[in-house]
């Protein structure tokens, strides 16, 4: 293998690569997910109060 390939290869690859892509932010609020966390560490039935409504729009 000469010490070209592999650079030749990393440009092949990013020419067939799409040109923009989007990638989506996971959601974060990192005071909401500590209450969160110490609550159920403090009481193990509190995911089980909150599981049901709990949705990812409310840590972002």
């Amino acid at each position: 293998m000469s010490p070209t390939e592999p650079a030749r290869a990393l440009n092949i690859m990013s020419a067939t690569a799409p040109a923009a892509q989007t990638f989506r932010v996971a959601p974060h609020n990192v005071e909401v997910e500590q209450a969160l966390l110490g609550a159920i560490l403090v009481n193990n039935d509190t995911y089980d109060r909150v599981a049901d409504f709990l949705k990812v729009e409310d840590f972002s």
